[in-house]
């Protein structure tokens, strides 16, 4: 899927996007038999935010393997965030809907769990439409975001369509008065809307698995990105706006179940009050 084109086409918005951490410098804080819970500290500029915790996993492909479902829902009573996120690509195949869907209906936070589409969700629309999917993911207790927004408590959250087999797009917000995170399955995204940025604080990512199959000291052998390793896994700054993005390694995996170097994971946000003087200091 690497597309050479993409690359040099792009390169200078590649560029702008520098890592700050990556797969092996992760913070773990829960280590499980299958499933680690890694946390991020995102400062913020909204005093009333400070401490808010945002559960966010991504890429679960349930098949129905009771360890990663049982840790999945253990990181999460741990922590009881604020929010609870999914990063899309709940299934792989329509047979395990409905147990997936009880087993995320589990997840508990104290604002609205939120959801957008993957690419093998999107795949599943000929089985399970648009509709359905709303329909579904409000019985397990999930808000849907599809080009869509959802405001609470002073964040403003928009979920993309998938970048691979739908059409991203994202609406700017009016204001700046509150924290702005997107939601975008796919960080391939984040290049097509490039220039509508300015008003996101935050992206959540998933997708690329962290490669699924690493090799020590270098890394993923590829990943389903049109950008090779670019953004495989970790933390990521835009240099030009400030904006922040997480992009998970997943919990489940595609083509063969197998995963090696590259560890189920969840993610632990937590949102860090800073001033604007001490946030500029850092840029």
């Amino acid at each position: 899927m690497i597309s050479p084109r993409a690359i040099v086409k792009n390169r200078k918005l590649l560029r702008q996007w520098r890592r700050l951490s990556g797969y092996s410098s992760r913070k773990i804080i829960s280590r499980g038999r299958k499933v680690d819970m890694c946390e991020y500290v995102i400062p913020v500029q909204h005093r009333e935010l400070d401490g808010k915790t945002i559960f966010f996993f991504s890429d679960l492909h349930w098949d129905g393997d009771h360890v990663v479902g049982e840790e999945l829902i253990r990181w999460n009573a741990d922590v009881y965030p604020d929010w609870v996120i999914c990063g899309g690509d709940l299934i792989s195949y329509s047979c395990h809907m409905q147990s997936a869907l009880e087993l995320i209906s589990r997840l508990k936070c104290r604002n609205t769990p939120l959801v957008v589409p993957g690419n093998w969700d999107k795949k599943r629309y000929s089985w399970f439409p648009q509709e359905r999917w709303e329909e579904c993911y409000a019985r397990a207790g999930f808000k849907l975001l599809l080009n869509s927004e959802w405001n609470e408590h002073g964040v403003r959250f928009w979920g993309t369509d998938d970048f691979k087999l739908g059409n991203p797009v994202y609406v700017p917000a009016g204001s700046k008065d509150d924290f702005s995170i997107l939601l975008a399955h796919n960080p391939d995204t984040l290049i097509k809307i490039d220039a509508l940025l300015d008003t996101v604080n935050l992206v959540l990512c998933g997708h690329t698995h962290a490669g699924q199959i690493r090799v020590p000291r270098l890394g993923a052998l590829r990943t389903s990105s049109l950008y090779w390793r670019k953004f495989d896994c970790g933390e990521f700054l835009h240099t030009g706006r400030g904006t922040h993005m997480l992009v998970s390694a997943g919990l489940g995996c595609t083509g063969v179940d197998f995963r090696l170097f590259a560890r189920r994971e969840v993610m632990l946000v937590r949102l860090k009050y800073v001033n604007q003087s001490a946030t500029s200091s850092v840029k």
